[in-house]
């Protein structure tokens, strides 16, 4: 598969509040280099911040009502993924001593799967013990499990969120999260499950 969008797209999520996007997944180097770089100059010049680029392995911070983020990737699908996780857990380490709260966002594990092997809690457990605060992973394409170590919440996989499957309900189901964060790091976390209609809108999920 080769993935492409047009160059308004970055427009597009900015008039749509989205201000913060990962760039840590298997499909980031379909255009090599080249695409990467013109990826992330068109969501700076549309005011679209980023992480977890193939090339600098970008961290981005950012305070939101005084409370100081750190945004953090770590990508199974590129390159060495023990070396991406020694870089990943270097980064935590670096934003918690400076005072950052770290939030994780993973792409990793099997598609379809729900239940996470046990690999991937291992390497979670790692980063949490690195100082991150949360830890969110995608890839799998359908909502897997959540858990809490150490007090700190693992969402595995969200599921999709924009995406042209409908092949089962796993897929055309995910989930989103309104988290709420203090000084102390995590306060609240409200999960709000979503459909994929054929009609390709995403709704919040009736019950």
């Amino acid at each position: 598969m080769t993935f492409t969008f047009p160059l308004s797209t970055a427009d597009l999520l900015y008039r749509h509040n989205i201000r913060m996007v990962n760039l840590g997944n298997n499909h980031i180097e379909n255009f090599g280099t080249g695409g990467v770089r013109s990826t992330m100059a068109m969501l700076t010049s549309e005011q679209v911040d980023h992480f977890g680029d193939p090339i600098a392995h970008r961290v981005a911070t950012t305070d939101i009502g005084d409370i100081p983020l750190a945004f953090i990737n770590y990508n199974e699908f590129a390159g060495n993924p023990a070396q991406n996780a020694s870089t990943t857990i270097s980064q935590i380490r670096a934003a918690h001593a400076t005072g950052y709260i770290p939030v994780v966002y993973t792409h990793w594990g099997i598609e379809y799967a729900t239940v996470s092997p046990q690999y991937l809690r291992d390497l979670a457990y790692r980063f949490v013990d690195a100082g991150a605060e949360i830890v969110i992973g995608s890839h799998p394409h359908v909502v897997a499990d959540h858990e809490l170590y150490r007090g700190k919440h693992i969402y595995y996989s969200l599921g999709n969120f924009v995406f042209d499957q409908y092949f089962s309900p796993e897929v055309s189901h995910g989930l989103l999260l309104q988290i709420v964060f203090t000084p102390a790091g995590v306060g609240d976390i409200q999960e709000i499950p979503i459909v994929l209609n054929r009609d390709r809108t995403t709704c919040l999920q009736s019950v």
